[in-house]
């Protein structure tokens, strides 16, 4: 959800039992979506 939210798709709040991703988590996406070329 984290990673639609980047391309503008959706947003990134999520609900209970889901909890909000960490700072690494979220550096961790984005270095994959740079080396994808989706960002």
């Amino acid at each position: 959800k984290y990673a639609l939210s980047k391309l503008g798709k959706c947003s990134a709040d999520v609900r209970l039992p889901l909890v909000g991703l960490t700072d690494d988590t979220k550096a961790q996406i984005d270095a994959a979506m740079g080396h994808a070329g989706l960002l």
